[in-house]
């Protein structure tokens, strides 16, 4: 693959900002950041576009609800919660939630490189707290759920006797 020397050297900027010697592409044009052990921003070179792509697995999605797909959506219209970026599911099963983000590389320079990389971050970190809110509140529905089936239950055994 042939990487722009350009290219190359927005990477090696952000990787001298952030401490790494040797932050480059690989022969593929792909790379990875792993931040604060929680967070894996994988970059993939696109050489017939010339787009540098940051993507993310958010993780499994394990409660699949109407609200769940709903707030997916919504959030990507016009990508006012996604900060450019677009959320998808993947076709594994379970689906897992994947935000990505391509970046036309002739726009950018080193400092607007480094604040969309922060932005995409920063951005990965909400959703994976909304995606954890989620499901908490499924299983807390599925609790409240239960709990009413189980009364119900003693009542109906209750009114029996």
């Amino acid at each position: 693959m042939n990487i722009p020397e350009h290219v190359q050297a927005l990477l090696h900027g952000l990787g001298q900002q952030m401490g790494l010697r040797q932050f480059q592409l690989d022969a593929e044009g792909g790379c990875a950041l792993a931040l604060d052990q929680r967070i894996i921003v994988s970059l993939q070179y696109r050489e017939t576009e010339n787009e540098l792509w940051l993507y993310t697995d958010l993780g499994p999605v394990l409660r699949r609800s109407p609200a769940f797909y709903e707030k997916l959506l919504q959030a990507n219209l016009f990508w006012q919660q996604t900060s450019g970026a677009t959320l998808s599911l993947s076709a594994d099963e379970p689906p897992r939630a994947v935000l990505a983000r391509p970046l036309h590389c002739m726009l950018l320079e080193e400092t607007s490189f480094g604040a969309a990389v922060e932005i995409f971050v920063h951005t990965v970190e909400n959703w994976q707290e909304q995606l954890h809110q989620t499901e908490a509140e499924t299983d807390a529905k599925a609790g409240d759920a239960s709990a009413v089936v189980a009364d119900n239950m003693q009542w109906m055994l209750g009114s029996r006797a």
